[in-house]
């Protein structure tokens, strides 16, 4: 249930576009407690099928392992189906009146890239039909699991991964949202954008195109001459295997993510711009 909250708080922060001292009280909650790794050999495949069933049909009612809560999620009509995980198992939100095309937004760092989650969370709820699900790591990044840290996007044996692959489908494009720290890339601009390969693809050139009115620097891996491209993203490694090969990987600056949260005409061009790719 605390991800049900934790929805309906980012809703509205970023439907009235400022915070109250308590609203912000209860985002930060949640978003400074990552939960805990779990230990021994969770049943992953039933959180696989789990996901699949949900995905294909919301009235589906799939066994899960004992770690994992399901629960419905409405707001302003539309009907969610959150997936949640007590651990480190992930959290996934299946939006149930969904488009084909569609998007799969991806937010697999929102402790350590602060801020993504919320960005996350509002284009996901403000985009409408497009985005028919939200992935969301719930513990962070840099806990160790069988002496490996839990980043879910070095992770190919992570259920978050197993669950994102089994979603696979030429018309379902994959977009991941990080965020990076101007003082370790000074020269980096504001948002880089790259498909996870030394590649530009021309997607990855239309959105660029497409936010050209954005408040900040807007650069292409690698033509730009920048890292941060997402070459290791094992998920973006999957879904280029695909026949679309339409995996894009978003890098945010600590400043334009503070730009995204207080201004929603901002956030606005970057959902359409991700639309329209679509």
């Amino acid at each position: 249930m605390r991800g049900a909250v934790f929805l309906l708080v980012v809703w509205l922060l970023l439907s009235c576009g400022r915070t109250s001292d308590r609203d912000l009280e209860k985002l930060l909650s949640y978003i400074e407690h990552p939960r805990e790794v779990r230990k021994g050999n969770p049943e992953d495949g039933l959180v696989v099928s789990a996901a699949q069933s949900i995905a294909s049909n919301c009235n589906a009612s799939p066994k899960l392992p004992g770690d994992y809560v399901l629960f419905e999620h409405i707001l302003r009509g539309e009907r969610f189906v959150v997936l949640s995980s007590h651990s480190d198992g992930g959290h996934y939100v299946f939006r149930c009146n969904h488009a084909e095309p569609g998007i799969l937004l991806q937010a697999p760092h929102v402790f350590h890239d602060r801020g993504t989650g919320e960005i996350a969370v509002g284009i996901f709820l403000e985009g409408g039909p497009a985005f028919r699900a939200l992935f969301m790591n719930s513990s962070h990044r840099d806990q160790m699991r069988r002496g490996r840290k839990v980043d879910l996007v070095r992770r190919r044996s992570h259920v978050f991964h197993r669950v994102t692959a089994a979603l696979y489908s030429p018309s379902l494009s994959l977009v991941q949202v990080h965020g990076f720290s101007e003082r370790k890339h000074e020269n980096a601009g504001d948002l880089i954008l790259s498909n996870g390969t030394e590649l530009v693809t021309d997607k990855v050139m239309e959105l660029k195109v497409a936010l050209r009115g954005a408040q900040g620097t807007v650069h292409a891996f690698p033509v730009d001459g920048l890292s941060l491209g997402g070459t290791k993203n094992v998920q973006g490694e999957f879904w280029n295997r695909g026949e679309t090969r339409d995996f894009l990987h978003l890098e945010l600056s600590g400043r334009y993510r503070k730009k995204l949260l207080k201004d929603k005409s901002e956030r606005r061009l970057l959902m359409n711009a991700l639309k329209g790719l679509l």
